[in-house]
């Protein structure tokens, strides 16, 4: 089991938020509700480009996927300021290499158009319950990438990336290949495609609401990241918690059922009103378990 963050948020919100008995978030239905969804591949346009001719390949690449692109090269590869032709040069080392090409070669085996239109059809959904909650926001497009096994999901203001090398499936032999210091098992776990969007619009809602986190101490933390998680779940409110909260359904039972003990362990170390970062990362950042 790997109790960290999203154990506590789910307790906070099965105390406070689903003691409703009807949820009104399933009253809702958006199936009239018209947007603009896009939908592109960024893997294959990379791993097709011509970076030999490096200033003709970062503008086709920014007319179709504009802003975007500056941060898939600055902020996820890494390799250059997107105003220099010569960043896009340095990513023929990464469409290059031995490693990334066996990976998109799993990549473009795995997810065929026909297995990403369902998943647009569920991003299209998610963002049609967006548009409804919030009218005058931007919808966003979604961008299909290799992400260098950096980000499973990037969120901009206007896109949702997501890192297809995230969803290969723990179990795929190329997978098994990472070694743990570089891919540790418990992130392997989660390799599975099924969290695929749970995990786009998640990153979605964080981005939207950074600039609205308050407080300092852990309850301020539970509290705020339950209250991001009632957004997501007003973008998907037929999907189960497991899959929202990257568990199994035996983890979600796990928790549902430990519910009592968790917050009495909470109370007796006293962590609730602790401040100190260090402190709070023992029970929110990403492990394979969390120091109790």
């Amino acid at each position: 089991m790997r109790l960290n963050l999203w154990l506590l948020i789910v307790l906070f919100l099965i105390t406070v938020i689903t003691a409703c008995e009807d949820d009104p978030l399933k009253q809702v239905n958006v199936d009239d509700t018209v947007i603009d969804y896009t939908s592109k591949r960024l893997d294959r346009d990379i791993f097709s480009a011509d970076f030999g001719a490096p200033e003709a390949a970062r503008q086709t690449l920014y007319h179709k996927y504009g802003e975007f692109i500056c941060r898939y090269v600055q902020d996820i590869l890494k390799v250059g300021r997107c105003e220099d032709s010569l960043a896009f040069r340095n990513i023929a080392l990464f469409t290059h290499s031995g490693g990334m090409v066996r990976i998109e070669e799993a990549i473009d085996s795995l997810f065929t158009d026909e297995k990403i239109s369902v998943y647009d059809q569920e991003f299209r959904k998610g963002l049609q319950y967006w548009h409804h909650y919030f009218p005058d926001s931007v919808v966003p497009g979604v961008v299909y990438m290799h992400s260098g096994l950096n980000y499973l999901a990037f969120a901009t203001d206007s896109s949702i990336g997501i890192g297809l090398d995230f969803y290969l499936g723990a179990d795929h032999p190329l997978v098994q290949e990472f070694p743990p210091d570089f891919v540790p098992n418990y992130v392997k776990e989660d390799m599975d495609d099924k969290y695929l969007v749970a995990n786009g619009l998640r990153d979605w809602v964080y981005m939207r609401t950074l600039t609205y986190e308050t407080g300092d101490n852990l309850l301020d933390r539970i509290i705020f990241e339950g209250k991001r998680m009632y957004l997501l779940d007003a973008l998907m409110p037929e999907v189960a918690d497991s899959i929202k909260m990257n568990w199994t359904v035996e983890e979600a039972l796990w928790a549902e059922s430990n519910e009592g003990q968790i917050w009495e362990e909470l109370a007796k170390q006293e962590v609730l009103f602790n401040d100190n970062p260090l402190d709070i990362a023992k029970w929110t950042d990403p492990a394979p378990f969390t120091a109790a």
